[in-house]
């Protein structure tokens, strides 16, 4: 995702579909396991875009996100430059249908995400999402992580504050290292939505001292959401999904006014 200023509301991005802006030069073929897929990317006029072409965003030219069909799997990855082209390695653990999302930006352009969808052959199991009465709290690799939102009534239309606490073994973590020019990232997705992410904004670049981070988004319409929070844990990135439930904000009550009153 791109910085924000602090100033900037945060929509959410309309993707748009690769069509012939996104060229394999290598076979698309995925498999289960490694994989190396290899890439022609061009601009609007089919020129062919180039690491001098494209603005540093966060660290990197490109920003690719790899999501399974059913949200269950999740990876963020940073094409090279290769001798023609971009090269991408993504791994993929089974067969199923994947999102891909390239987001970037051309010099002296606006910001462009660009989608399209694959299949990759193999043994697959479509997963349920955690259930929506489940808490805020995720656990990877003996890591706690607990997100906390302000307003805490989620609804559309409205700037939400997400706050991200981290522990380990009940203490407050303190080795959160840099991560893309900040101290975490997080990429917003909703389900049945393959067309939209959410553009998400670090509220601080500093390094935190009480394990708490803290981004803000505004949700565009109601449904299932799934933030995937991206941490440098002690040299290690650790991805911490949560499940979000947006709601329609109630409708505000008409008055009326009583015959003889004023």
């Amino acid at each position: 995702m791109s910085q924000i200023s602090a100033d900037d509301t945060v929509p959410s991005i309309e993707t748009k579909e690769a069509g012939e802006q996104l060229v394999w030069t290598r076979p698309l073929g995925p498999r289960v396991g490694e994989n190396t897929l290899s890439f022609l990317l061009r601009s609007q006029t089919g020129t062919a875009l180039s690491t001098d072409d494209l603005v540093l965003i966060q660290e990197k030219k490109i920003h690719a996100f790899l999501v399974r069909e059913d949200l269950s799997e999740f990876q963020h990855l940073y094409p090279e430059p290769a001798r023609e082209g971009w090269t991408l390695r993504p791994r993929f653990r089974e067969g199923g249908s994947y999102h891909l999302y390239l987001d970037y930006q051309p010099m002296g352009e606006k910001h462009t995400t660009l989608h399209t969808m694959f299949i990759v052959p193999g043994l697959g199991m479509t997963k349920l999402l955690p259930s929506m009465n489940t808490s805020s709290t995720v656990i990877v690799d003996g890591v706690t992580a607990r997100v906390a939102f302000v307003p805490p009534m989620l609804t559309t239309g409205t700037t939400t504050k997400l706050t991200f606490t981290l522990e380990q073994r009940g203490q407050t973590v303190q080795e959160i290292g840099p991560l893309l020019g900040g101290f975490g990232h997080v990429t917003i997705l909703q389900r049945g939505r393959p067309d939209r992410y959410i553009r998400v904004q670090a509220l601080a670049d500093r390094q935190p001292e009480d394990g708490q981070l803290s981004f803000k988004t505004i949700f565009p319409e109601r449904g299932i959401y799934l933030a995937y929070a991206e941490f440098n844990i002690a040299g290690a990135l650790k991805t911490f999904p949560f499940v979000i439930d947006v709601k329609e904000p109630a409708p505000i009550p008409l008055l009326t006014s009583t015959p003889g009153k004023k």
